[in-house]
């Protein structure tokens, strides 16, 4: 049950004596109990915690969060933990209830506390900020933050990794940025269903037609619609979003004549061993299913 179960934080390597130090003081001190909402934050908590910090993620890999439904074993989760990492921006709306719930007394950092959120329409942010890597950078100093705030005699060493995690996330930044550069900007034209790579397109210049999708399937004529804006457009393939049933895009396919690319990773990891099950291997999966999509 990748749910419940308590990560791991990754070993970093610590060249320095400093780090070396730092390192085993943290080992030594008792490590602070934090739980991540979903498997991405909790992926960046275990980098910049290292083992300073005993996690738990809420929604694991390969599992989606809108409908995800608390259990006891989550509250049970909750309750002694001194810190929550949530997203915010609307993402996880079981969660009051859930702290409710499981008497969770501890602190809690909203990850895109610092980000300037794009709409889906007037009034409803798109919370999904972290498609954008220069906003998981945001994600990553609020979370260092916190932890710092947390656990301040681990804090040289939390801070010192959220450097170099930051540093990472704007390396590949600025190879997909150069990626997408170099692609006609003609070209550069996708339709997805469902809006959830609304800040990847906006940050590499990849013009994205989305067709909105909620609880309700969309009608034959919706569909015919989009279909045809999505031929108008010129796009060069439709993105499969596990958030959504795959049978819409495989009729918007049908019907427009655009090929089928993916899968996408938006709202999770994959499990260890996948293709995204790092941040970092995310949005460079990500990155490349698009670009050879509208280059083919």
């Amino acid at each position: 049950m990748f749910r419940r179960s308590i990560l791991a934080a990754p070993a970093l390597l610590l060249g320095s004596r400093s780090g070396r130090a730092q390192s085993a003081a943290e080992s030594a001190a008792p490590r602070l109990v934090v739980v991540a909402s979903f498997s991405i934050l909790a992926e960046m908590v275990a980098r910049v915690g290292g083992e300073a910090v005993a996690l738990t993620s809420l929604v694991g890999p390969d599992q989606q969060i809108a409908p995800f439904r608390p259990h006891r074993v989550d509250r049970s989760a909750l309750k002694p933990a001194a810190l929550l990492v949530e997203n915010g921006l609307g993402l996880e709306p079981w969660l009051p209830g859930l702290r409710h719930a499981s008497g969770f007394s501890g602190d809690s950092v909203v990850a895109s506390a610092l980000v300037q959120p794009r709409l889906l329409r007037p009034g409803v942010p798109d919370p999904r900020a972290w498609q954008d890597p220069r906003n998981g950078v945001l994600y990553i100093h609020s979370i260092a933050q916190a932890l710092a705030a947390a656990a301040p005699a681990a804090a040289a060493g939390i801070h010192e990794r959220a450097e170099t995690y930051a540093g990472r996330v704007a390396q590949l930044d600025s190879a997909l940025a150069q990626l997408f550069s170099e692609i006609p900007e003609t070209r550069r034209h996708l339709v997805s269903i469902g809006d959830s790579m609304g800040y990847f397109g906006a940050r590499y210049g990849v013009a994205i037609r989305a067709l909105s999708v909620g609880e309700a399937t969309p009608s034959a004529r919706q569909i015919d619609q989009f279909a045809h804006e999505a031929q108008q457009d010129g796009a060069g393939a439709i993105l499969v979003d596990p958030l959504c049933d795959p049978r819409i895009g495989e009729q918007v396919s049908r019907r427009s004549g655009i090929a089928l690319s993916g899968p996408i990773y938006t709202d999770a990891l994959s499990v260890p061993g996948g293709p995204a099950a790092t941040y970092l291997d995310l949005l460079r999966t990500n990155a490349q299913t698009i670009a050879r999509a509208i280059q083919e």
